[in-house]
């Protein structure tokens, strides 16, 4: 249907401003004409680069050709399956003119202009910030912080004064739930000698803290750094908190300023993401002009070319949904599944045959997994991702590493283990007798 509607659309020689699953922001004024816009294929009367605008009339007879299609009774469901959205009409029954200002897929913001030239906003996408506390009062629903910024960003965009909210200097944090096991033993020292009321529980609230890419401390892995804390309503109290990375447990200390402290870690302030919200790149799509930063560039984004360069079996599941939106997982290897080769190329290199002579106990302490699974991948009746495949692998070489040496070692090596080795990260020398 969205297809459908675009296709709509650039025949009647217009465009969008951005679309999502179920929507479509059409550029389109009163009576049409021409809207200024960077790599447009057209030009306004002053010479300026363009767009070509749809008038209402012509948004209106589209919504009505794809009301065509509509499969349901109409004394059931009356409306058509496009309607204009109810920003389009604020102040009365006749349409107004709606700006947009769009920083990627779902990033915008939807506004009216004043007589004065103010700026009403209408509606603002939370993409990019909902996983955010609300900075003036973290217990509370509302996300008006967020309309807040948006102006600041809309204003400045205009060349009009905006104001410098007092929260922009506060550690940006995320409010997570203590689910796991794992992640409760990190405060062990915490609970130990509080009562029961006093102490981390599971299922209580966490702040998790965002940290920059180049402000990890010396030394530690980014993919395996994540920093939390108890939960504290108190904005005051938050540097002071005893944050911990969740993944081994090492206390920090968290700051908002530049350290040189290994002890210090400085976190992501809402400042920072102000600045680098607006500069977020629509990867899915291409800039006007190729030599300019996808971060920096605005105008009309054109389709990317997509190459084709192998296959990868990968599934359609996605894991961590909301850890990833949040930012709060940071290795990609977790994110997706990635199954490498067909699961019989796999066993073909003699792997499979190798993990019959190993206990399915062994093998699933090894992969972390339930002795149904190890069975089921022995079978080839369950495909292991690209990480178990690894693992497996390794446990596959380091069995072998354990056998006599001799004769058998080498011709078992070399039939089951050899070609193994391109499954793993271990080298020739690692395995040789």
């Amino acid at each position: 249907m969205l297809a459908l509607l675009e296709r709509l659309v650039t025949d009647e020689g217009g465009t969008y401003g951005m679309c999502d699953t179920d929507s479509m922001a059409i550029v389109a004024t009163e009576h049409g004409g021409r809207a200024p816009c960077e790599g447009g294929p057209h030009r306004t009367d002053d010479g300026h680069e363009a767009v070509g605008a749809l008038s209402w009339t012509q948004v209106d007879r589209i919504i009505e050709r794809i009301d065509t299609l509509n499969p349901y009774d109409r004394t059931a469901v009356p409306n058509a399956i496009l309607k204009k959205e109810d920003e389009n009409y604020y102040g009365g029954k006749a349409q107004r003119r709606l700006y947009a200002y769009a920083i990627s897929a779902k990033r915008y913001a939807l506004y009216h202009l004043e007589p004065d030239g103010t700026p009403l906003l209408r509606k603002v996408s939370e993409h990019g910030l909902g996983h955010l506390l609300n900075p003036t009062n973290p217990d509370a629903d509302d996300r008006n912080w967020i309309r807040h910024l948006w102006t600041s960003i809309v204003r400045r965009a205009l060349g009009l004064e905006h104001d410098q909210p007092d929260w922009l200097p506060l550690p940006a944090l995320t409010r997570v739930s203590l689910s796991k096991p794992g992640t409760l033993e990190t405060f062990n020292d915490l609970n130990q000698g509080k009562p029961c009321a006093q102490q981390l529980k599971p299922f209580n609230f966490l702040l998790a803290a965002h940290v920059a890419p180049q402000e990890h401390p010396p030394g530690v892995d980014s993919t395996k750094f994540q920093l939390i804390a108890p939960y504290e309503p108190d904005r005051t109290k938050w540097l002071h908190l005893p944050w911990r990375n969740k993944l081994d447990g090492t206390a920090y200390a968290l700051t908002c300023s530049e350290t040189g402290l290994h002890s210090d870690v400085r976190a992501t302030t809402y400042a920072d993401t102000s600045r680098t919200y607006v500069h977020h790149a629509e990867d899915k799509s291409r800039c006007p002009h190729p030599d300019v930063d996808p971060k920096q560039a605005a105008g009309l984004l054109a389709r990317r070319p997509v190459y084709l360069f192998e296959y990868r079996n990968i599934g359609k599941e996605a894991n961590k949904i909301d850890e990833r939106g949040a930012n709060l997982e940071h290795d990609e290897t977790l994110l997706t599944n990635d199954y490498g080769l067909d699961r019989h190329d796999w066993f073909s290199l003699h792997v499979g045959p190798g993990l019959g002579d190993i206990k399915a106990a062994v093998l699933a302490a090894h992969c972390g997994t339930s002795l149904r699974y190890i069975k089921a991948i022995r079978n080839q009746r369950a495909m292991p991702t690209k990480a178990i495949q690894c693992t497996l692998t390794n446990v596959v070489l380091n069995e072998c590493s354990m056998m006599a040496s001799g004769f058998e070692r080498d011709c078992y090596e070399q039939s089951k283990v050899a070609a193994a080795l391109r499954y793993s990260n271990a080298s020739a020398e690692d395995v040789s007798p």
